[in-house]
């Protein structure tokens, strides 16, 4: 059985289907709240592909795009794909695993300390059927591609879970116009003053192959993106040991300034969160997309619910003789999302003035501790800006954990003759250089 859902209209199927995986799987960026938020936004409209053979279920979410508001009336027909900020890929579970699961449900590889081979079950890693039931989505999928008028699809794998494994390949042939850099590759964006940069697309890939046959029946080219860093959950103690030393510095230092960190859930705390994002990414020059209105955070509390988690560092409370007058003012904030065995940062702002104080630092330990506490066993802090890592947004996630997982972005033409005309219709329309962006007929006018 093959379906295609329309996560509105369809949202509790889906996620009673996302809540049918093993806990592992059931991760918050696959979820109908989390697509219909990007929705919301004018991202896109949320579907979800839907394979059950009697192997096993995969399931794909996805952002379906109309090229009309890029490329003028006469596209009116056609469309793209993309993953939803953040991470996406298709979740397969199929009947070997589920065996392997009933018979050794706790195996797991040993975890790497940089890991490429970052630590799956042994039956994941060793599932002849997980090829089979990818193959066969691509070929269903590619057949609901050419029926919609699908002309390309952009992929940005999951990390943690690796959703790159197995991906039927082939080789990307858009008349050598594809370009080494996607258009918004990467997850959570961080605004945290002096430790972040500009939020923009995370990094530059390998130039695309060109070939004459294409990428097949769905075949996805799949390459390298960014590094990225994750922790490994546990106690506190063993947080702060995985702390590189000017880290660990630098949250003694928060300490001894009387900052506290905790979940806060109320409006005022949202507002202020708010207000400290919206400034941090003005202060740091970020792209008009990453203000986001106050409706999107509003959605964030209404669609993503209890998996939204709010963390606030504050000042001590001020004292007036002998009376305390209350909390005191909230220097940093940011915003993790929660699965049920991972947690994710997302979004985060901080006060300039503050920044000296170091209440970053005490935030990501605080989130580690309360992610643990809550019974997730890794959280991912993302990566940089670059895909060499070496800026200062890495290098600040890269304190407080040595390990690293691998971001791939699949990339695949499914109309090869449409994508031709669309980059045609995007310089007639002032385009230029794609500047790396894939597809290049979406990539800012005026090149770069």
């Amino acid at each position: 059985m093959f379906r295609v859902l329309d996560l509105e209209r369809e949202r509790s199927e889906w996620d009673a289907r996302i809540a049918d995986l093993p806990l592992d799987l059931q991760d918050v960026y696959f979820t109908a709240g989390y697509h219909l938020l990007w929705q919301r936004h004018g991202d896109g409209r949320a579907c979800g592909a839907v394979l059950e053979t009697d192997t096993g279920t995969v399931l794909y979410p996805f952002l379906l795009r109309p090229l009309e508001p890029v490329l003028g009336p006469q596209w009116a027909d056609r469309c793209d794909l993309s993953s939803a900020y953040g991470y996406g890929g298709p979740l397969v579970h199929s009947t070997h695993r589920k065996a392997a699961e009933t018979t050794a449900p706790t195996t797991t590889l040993p975890p790497a300390e940089r890991s490429e081979d970052l630590a799956v079950s042994h039956a994941a890693a060793a599932d002849p059927d997980r090829r089979r039931l990818l193959a066969e989505l691509r070929r269903r999928f590619a057949g609901w591609c050419a029926e919609r008028g699908v002309v390309s699809e952009f992929i940005r794998f999951h990390p943690l879970l690796q959703t790159e494994r197995d991906m039927p390949p082939g080789p990307l042939d858009a008349g050598g116009d594809c370009s080494p850099k996607d258009e918004a590759a990467g997850g959570g964006r961080s605004a945290m003053g002096s430790s972040t940069v500009e939020p923009e697309p995370d990094g530059e890939m390998p130039p695309a192959r060109v070939g004459g046959a294409g990428t097949g029946a769905g075949g996805v080219e799949v390459v390298p993106a960014n590094e990225t860093v994750w922790c490994r959950l546990s106690t506190p103690e063993e947080h702060r040991s995985s702390l590189s030393s000017s880290t660990r510095r630098n949250l003694r230092k928060a300490e001894r300034a009387g900052l506290t960190c905790t979940a806060e859930d109320d409006d005022s705390a949202w507002a202020a969160f708010m207000d400290l994002y919206t400034d941090t990414m003005k202060r740091r020059s970020a792209s008009d997309y990453y203000l986001f209105p106050r409706r999107y955070f509003d959605d964030c509390r209404e669609l993503l619910g209890d998996r939204a988690a709010l963390l606030c560092v504050r000042r001590p409370a001020q004292s007036v003789g002998d009376r305390r007058t209350g909390a005191g003012a909230i220097v940093a904030a940011a915003l993790f999302l929660r699965s049920p065995q991972a947690v994710h940062y997302h979004l985060g702002g901080s006060d300039a003035a503050a920044l000296a104080e170091r209440p970053n630092n005490l935030l990501f330990v605080t989130a580690m501790d309360r992610g643990a506490a809550l019974g997730a066993t890794r959280m991912h802090l993302g990566g940089g800006f670059r895909s060499g890592g070496d800026d200062e947004l890495f290098r600040f996630k890269a304190g407080f954990s040595p390990l690293r997982s691998r971001l791939y972005v699949g990339r695949c033409v499914h109309d090869q003759e449409a994508y031709a005309r669309a980059l045609q219709a995007w310089r007639e329309r002032g385009g230029g250089d794609p500047g790396g962006y894939f597809p290049a007929y979406r990539a800012p006018l005026g090149g770069s």
